[in-house]
């Protein structure tokens, strides 16, 4: 598959989470930008796996996704107008591409250790 296939269905893999494809492109955070987290980050995955047959093991989850109640929290806050900097990772669509591609998880160039 070339990365423009991939990313089209990694979008149709995404619409049932946020209700929305298009406007997801390689840079677009799972988290930050379509507030998926908790059980459905889980979900979203387990979907990329049995799509594309992706092995996520190595993946720190919580680096990268909060909470269903963290999330909610830090949501509220959003809309309140606080700017508060989440202590999650960017996990961008480009990146679960690159994992595609390769077959198996590895961390993006830009990760923090593991604190």
């Amino acid at each position: 598959m070339t990365v423009d296939e991939i990313l089209e269905a990694v979008r149709s893999v995404i619409v049932p989470f946020t209700g929305r494809g298009m406007g997801v492109s390689r840079s677009t955070a799972i988290y930050h930008d379509l507030w998926i987290a908790g059980d459905d980050a889980g979900e979203l995955l387990d979907a990329i796996h049995d799509r594309f047959a992706t092995d996520f093991r190595g993946l720190h989850f919580d680096r990268y996704f909060p909470n269903e109640s963290e999330a909610f929290y830090e949501h509220i806050l959003k809309l309140l107008g606080f700017r508060k900097k989440a202590k999650w990772q960017r996990l961008a669509v480009g990146h679960l591409i690159d994992v595609i591609q390769k077959g198996a998880w590895f961390d993006p160039p830009n990760a923090s250790p593991i604190s």
